[in-house]
C-alpha cells in the first residue's frame, strides 16, 4: 500500500492550479484531538497486538472460528491497524502518516492516509526524490501534511483484503477517477495486485455497508 501512495502523490505534481488549496484540505475525522471512534479503534489495536487471538475482542474470536465476522467501523479500523503494525509495508506506512482511518459505506470502503512529506522524505532514498519531485513543483507544500485516499470495492484476494480494478483516488478534497489515473499513466496494477494480509484470519469475501464490515473468513495462526 505504502507504493502506490507515493504514486499517487506524484500526481500532484500533473494537478490543475486550484491544488494549491484542495491539495491540503485535510479530513473531517482527522483532529489534534483523538475522538471517542478513534481512542476505541487504537484501545483495541493495542489489545489485539498485546493479547493476540485468543482474546481477539471478546467474543468477536468465536465469530472467526465460525466462519463469519461482523465489525463496526471502529472495530475493523482496529484490526486494520493491527494488520499493518504486522506488516512491513505497513509499517512504513503507519511510520509517514499522522492518521489513517477507513471508512465503510454501501459502495465499499475509503482508506485514508494523513502524510506528513517531511517524514516520508525520511524512509528512504527513493521516497525522498518523489517528495522532492512534489516540493520542487509545488513549493506551498513544503512540511505540508497532505490527504491521500484510495476509495473502491473491498474484494478477498488470496486470502488478504484488496481492493477490486475500479478504484478512485483523492489528493485532499480533489477526487481523481480511475480513468484519470490511467490517462495520467498511474499504472493502475500496482494497486490491482496490492493486498494487505488481515491479522487472525483469512478473507474468502467481503461485504461493507455504511459502518460495518461482514467478512468471511478463516482463522489464521
Amino acid at each position: 500500500m505504502i507504493r502506490f501512495i507515493f504514486i499517487v502523490l506524484l500526481l500532484l505534481i500533473g494537478a490543475a492550479a486550484f491544488i494549491g488549496y484542495s491539495s491540503q484540505t485535510l479530513p473531517d475525522w482527522y483532529a489534534q484531538e483523538q475522538s471517542a471512534s478513534d481512542q476505541i479503534a487504537g484501545q483495541l489495536s493495542a489489545q489485539i497486538q498485546q493479547q493476540g487471538s485468543a482474546n481477539f475482542l471478546g467474543e468477536k474470536f468465536s465469530q472467526v472460528m465460525s466462519g463469519e465476522l461482523i465489525l463496526s467501523e471502529a472495530e475493523f479500523n482496529a484490526v486494520l491497524l493491527a494488520s499493518l503494525q504486522s506488516s512491513s509495508d505497513g509499517r512504513k506506512l503507519l511510520a509517514v502518516s499522522d492518521a489513517i482511518n477507513a471508512d465503510l459505506t454501501d459502495q465499499g470502503i475509503e482508506f485514508g492516509a494523513v502524510i506528513d512529506l517531511q517524514k516520508a522524505a525520511q524512509i528512504d532514498a527513493k521516497s525522498k526524490k518523489a517528495v522532492d519531485k512534489v516540493v520542487d513543483a509545488l513549493p506551498f507544500l513544503d512540511k505540508s501534511k497532505v490527504f491521500v485516499a484510495v476509495q473502491g470495492q473491498a474484494i478477498a484476494r488470496q486470502g488478504n483484503l484488496a481492493f477490486s480494478d475500479n478504484i478512485s483516488v483523492k489528493i485532499g478534497s480533489i477526487p481523481i477517477s480511475n480513468s484519470i489515473l490511467k490517462q495520467l499513466g498511474v499504472p493502475l496494477h500496482k494497486v490491482s495486485n496490492e493486498s494487505l494480509p488481515i491479522k487472525l484470519m483469512k478473507i474468502k469475501s467481503v461485504v461493507t455497508s455504511d459502518d460495518q464490515i461482514i467478512l468471511k473468513v478463516l482463522p489464521r495462526f
